[in-house]
């Protein structure tokens, strides 16, 4: 992850896209003191927003974790 003219970024976002199944597949974040996470469970998008350097980005994202409630994943 990186930008090439600023430290600081202000949102990114995660989709899971292929087969995705809205009552099974779940994205989740913990918010961190400046980076909050909205899940839009219809869609399967993670939205991260809040002002933050790209390196607590980087972070922030790879801290995204994902889940199938069904009980036989595909």
């Amino acid at each position: 992850l990186s930008d090439v003219d600023d430290e600081y970024m202000t949102g990114a976002t995660v989709e899971i896209t292929d087969g995705f199944q809205s009552a099974e597949d779940k994205l989740a974040f913990t918010d961190t003191g400046s980076i909050t996470g909205d899940y839009d469970a219809a869609r399967g998008i993670l939205t991260l927003s809040g002002a933050d350097t790209v390196a607590n980005y980087q972070a922030a994202l790879r801290s995204v974790t994902y889940r199938n409630g069904s009980e036989d994943p595909t």
